[in-house]
């Protein structure tokens, strides 16, 4: 079946580059994107696009994030259960939500391992665990 999507180009803020199925959060200029660093930070989407340190140096980068509302492959930072909360680890890839995090999609299909990439139907992440 194919999957719907909504996607954004953000500049990438950073000069270092990304791989691709990992949340990203909003950067501090206009229309921007950056890495995830910390567990309670709100993710504005996923990364769409492998890109290198070179490409991010330019400083005129457009990363293709899908946003809320989309369906997207997202890489797992561990096991996690089909229909469970997930939201970004430090690292961008998916956890399942724990208390102070801000969920932002549940995962249509379970990942067994680490590194596994899954569904996940991404809403906004405005409430906390």
């Amino acid at each position: 079946m194919a999957n719907y999507i909504l996607g954004k180009g953000y500049l990438w803020q950073p000069v270092t580059g990304l791989q691709r199925g990992l949340f990203v959060r909003a950067g501090t200029v206009a229309q921007s994107a950056t890495a995830m660093s910390a567990i309670t930070q709100v993710a504005i989407g996923v990364n769409q696009e492998t890109f290198t340190d070179a490409m991010a140096a330019t400083g005129k980068f457009v990363a293709p994030i899908w946003i809320p509302g989309s369906i997207a492959r997202v890489v797992a930072n561990a096991p996690i259960a089909k229909d469970a909360k997930v939201a970004p680890a430090a690292n961008g890839k998916a956890q399942t939500a724990v208390s102070t995090q801000f969920p932002a999609g549940i995962a249509l299909t379970a990942a067994a391992a680490l590194n596994d990439e899954i569904d996940v139907l991404l809403f906004a992440g405005a409430v906390v665990v």
